[in-house]
C-alpha cells in the first residue's frame, strides 16, 4: 500500500495540519485568500481537492510540482477512506476520486494515469472498490492514447487471479475484459484483444448462457485463423462460446472451419472454400492465407504418421508440384510444427519430430509412455553409477588393506 507523508512544520512551530495546508494551498491556486481558511475536515478538504483537480495541474509550475500536491491528494484519500469512510461508503467515495482524476484524459494524461494506480494501489484488498480503480485507469489509459494504454498492459497480466481476489460478479468480470479488448482494437493491437476476447470467452465456460457471446466467438475464430503464428486451435475448440457456433445460422460455416483447422486436411479446406467463398471474404479471411495455412497444417498430418515420407508423398499432401517441396519444406520449418532432414538423394524428408495438431487421449497416453521410459531410464541410469561407486569403494578398500600389509 503506497503511503504518503506531507509534514510541514507551521509558524507556531508544530506540525501542519495537512487537509488545512492542502486547502490553503488550493485557495492560492484559485485567486483566493489562503488565509481565509483557518481549520478544515479532511473530508472538506479532499471534496474541495477533487473539485479543483484541473487548478492543481494547471497551476502548478511544472508536473513536479503538480505530482507532488495531488500526492498529497491521493495521502489524504487513503486517510479519509480508512478512517471517516463507512465501508457502505467507500465505494462511493472512490468512484467520485476516480472520476475526477479520469475527467479529462487529454489534459496531463500521463500524471493523471500515474494517480490513478496510486489510487488502485492505496486500495489494496478492497473488492468492488479497487475493480471500479482499474476499469477507471483502462478507459481512461485507452481514451488518452496508445502509450497509456501500453502503460497499463502489464497490469492486465493475471487478470483472472486479481478478478478472483476482488470477488466481482463474473458480469463484471465480462465488463472488464471487454474494455480492455475493445480499447486493444481502437489501438490496432490484435494480439491483445485477440488474448482478453479469449479471457471474455472462458468466463462462459459451463455457463448456459455461452451462446450470447457468439459475435465475440466468431471473431476470436477469425483471429485465430487470421494469425500466421497460430497453427494450433485445440485450446479455441476447447470455449463453450466457440462450441455453440456449431450449427448456428449465422456462424455455423465459421465453426466448421475452425474444426478443419485443427484436425482435417486441405482436402476438407477446399471443398469448404468453394462453397463458402463469399463468407470468408464478409469475415475478412484472405483464401491465399488460409491456403497456406492448411498446406503446412496437411504436411504436419502427413509427417505425423511417418518418419520417413516422399517429397511425391509431400507434393500430393499439399497439393504442389514436386519440384517445389523444398521451398515449401523450408517454409514449414520456419513454423516449428515440423523438423526433419532433406535428402535429395532418395528425395524424401527423415522426420525427427512433429508437432501433433489434435492433443487429446491417444496423445496423453504416447507422453505418459515416453515419461514412463524416462523414468525407467533413469532408474538403470542410477543403477550403474551406484554399481561404479560400489566398484570403486572396493577397489579403494583392497588398496588400503595391501598397504596395511
Amino acid at each position: 500500500m503506497s503511503t504518503f507523508i506531507h509534514a510541514a512544520v507551521s509558524d507556531e512551530g508544530g506540525i501542519a495540519d495537512p487537509a488545512l495546508d492542502l486547502a490553503r494551498h488550493i485557495k492560492a491556486l484559485t485567486g483566493q485568500d489562503p488565509a481565509s481558511v483557518d481549520k478544515i475536515s479532511d473530508e472538506k478538504s479532499l471534496e474541495l481537492a477533487m473539485d479543483n483537480i484541473p487548478r492543481i495541474i494547471e497551476g502548478s509550475q511544472d508536473a513536479t510540482e503538480a505530482e507532488g500536491v495531488l500526492n498529497v491528494v491521493c495521502w489524504l484519500f487513503q486517510r479519509v477512506l480508512e478512517n471517516n469512510t463507512a465501508p457502505a461508503n467507500s465505494v462511493a467515495l472512490v468512484d467520485k476520486f476516480v472520476g475526477k482524476l479520469a475527467a479529462d484524459p487529454k489534459m496531463q494524461p500521463t500524471l493523471r494515469l500515474k494517480m490513478l494506480g496510486t489510487v488502485y494501489n492505496v486500495l489494496g484488498g478492497n473488492g468492488m472498490a479497487r475493480y471500479n480503480a482499474f476499469l477507471a485507469m483502462v478507459k481512461f489509459a485507452a481514451a488518452a492514447g496508445e502509450k497509456e494504454l501500453m502503460a497499463v498492459a502489464p497490469e492486465c497480466e493475471g487478470l483472472e487471479d486479481k478478478v478472483a481476489e476482488w470477488g466481482v460478479p463474473v458480469a463484471k468480470a465480462r465488463e472488464l475484459y471487454t474494455a480492455i479488448y475493445t480499447a486493444m482494437d481502437a489501438h490496432k493491437n490484435k494480439a491483445g484483444s485477440h488474448l482478453y476476447r479469449r479471457k471474455f470467452l472462458a468466463t462462459f465456460q459451463g455457463s448456459k448462457d455461452a451462446a450470447q457471446a457468439k459475435k465475440e466467438a466468431a471473431q476470436v475464430v477469425v483471429d485465430a485463423i487470421s494469425d500466421a503464428k497460430v497453427f494450433l486451435f485445440d485450446d479455441c475448440v476447447a470455449l463453450d462460446a466457440i462450441s455453440a457456433l456449431q450449427g448456428d445460422a449465422e456462424y455455423g460455416k465459421l465453426h466448421e472451419l475452425l474444426v478443419i483447422f485443427r484436425q482435417e486436411t486441405l482436402p476438407a479446406y477446399n471443398k469448404w472454400a468453394a462453397a463458402n467463398g463469399a463468407l470468408a471474404q464478409k469475415l475478412g479471411l484472405k483464401g491465399d492465407d488460409m491456403l497456406y495455412k492448411m498446406r503446412v497444417l496437411s504436411l504436419c498430418s502427413l509427417c505425423a504418421s511417418s518418419r520417413v515420407v516422399k517429397y511425391a508423398d509431400v507434393a500430393a499432401c499439399m497439393e504442389i508440384p514436386e519440384g517445389d517441396v523444398e521451398k515449401w519444406m523450408i517454409k514449414a520449418f520456419t513454423t516449428g510444427l515440423v523438423d526433419a532432414k532433406m535428402d535429395q538423394t532418395t528425395r524424401t524428408l527423415v522426420v525427427a519430430k512433429c508437432q501433433d495438431r489434435v492433443f487429446g487421449a491417444q496423445q496423453w497416453e504416447g507422453l505418459r509412455d515416453k515419461l514412463v521410459s524416462w523414468r525407467n531410464n533413469m532408474k538403470d541410469i542410477m543403477g550403474m553409477i551406484d554399481q561404479a561407486r560400489q566398484r570403486q569403494h572396493m577397489q579403494a578398500e583392497r588398496m588400503m588393506q595391501q598397504q596395511a600389509q
